[in-house]
């Protein structure tokens, strides 16, 4: 398993060329869309900036921002209708979360309430999966399905090419994944590939739309502890504990 885990998987078992081709029209050259040593070698890049301590740590006042929106919302919400709808404010944070890892600066969909990058994905993962299901798609497919995707899509690609030129002129944002793929760029350039690699500036923004794509799975991680923590006060005295030891420093007695 930890061999198949580590990145082997898409030696062993490539996936059919069809399958690939139908991946890469929403995510392009994300690390999803890539099998082989492309795969590896993008998977080591981005290694390099996820699993760093020293990368981690300097997410921390980022984060701390979006989860003082978070619990904003999720008061304002209280105190307006007397209860909390957990999962949709969830999933706007996570939305946020994704977007200050990926270019250093949030969409603002906790203030807002809405993120139009989010909602795109969604019409674009439902039209995605439908043809996934149909492999005669291209013959079947409504006219304006297909530009309901080409639409959506371009939305979230038009976002992220955005931040891509800001943060490589320099633009002043917080610490983020985009900035590591830039430097990762820019010093594999040589004669031979002047644009540079690992990654190109496809593989760059196609990977943000992978992160974006993640948004799910971190909105119901975060409502699960919420849950957790709503129904049991055991769960709240752990966390409670928790945070006293890694922010204070001090003991849980205390």
């Amino acid at each position: 398993i930890r061999e198949l885990l580590g990145g082997s998987a898409t030696e062993l078992f490539p996936r059919p060329p069809n399958v690939i081709a139908n991946i890469r029209l929403l995510f392009g050259r994300a690390q999803i869309a890539l099998d082989g040593e492309e795969h590896q070698q993008n998977k080591r890049m981005l290694s390099q900036w996820l699993f760093s301590e020293a990368e981690n740590a300097k997410m921390a006042d980022p984060f701390n921002k979006v989860m003082l929106d978070f619990i904003d919302r999720l008061e304002s919400e209280m105190n307006k209708n007397g209860e909390v709808e957990a999962y949709y404010s969830a999933e706007l944070a996570a939305a946020d979360i994704s977007a200050v890892i990926s270019m250093g600066r949030t969409y603002n969909a906790l203030q807002l309430g809405y993120c139009p990058q989010l909602e795109a994905l969604k019409i674009c993962d439902k039209i995605f999966l439908n043809r996934a299901m149909n492999k005669k798609w291209k013959e079947t497919e409504p006219k304006e399905v297909t530009e309901e995707f080409e639409k959506n899509k371009k939305l979230i690609a038009d976002t992220f090419a955005e931040a891509y030129e800001q943060i490589k002129g320099g633009a002043k944002v917080d610490h983020n994944i985009l900035a590591h793929m830039i430097e990762q760029n820019l010093s594999h350039r040589s004669a031979k590939c002047p644009m540079g690699e690992v990654p190109t500036e496809l593989e760059a923004i196609s990977n943000m739309v992978g992160f974006l794509a993640g948004v799910g799975n971190t909105a119901r991680m975060n409502t699960i502890g919420l849950e957790m923590m709503a129904q049991r006060q055991d769960v709240q005295l752990k966390v409670l504990e928790e945070l006293h030891m890694v922010l204070d420093g001090k003991t849980p007695e205390a």
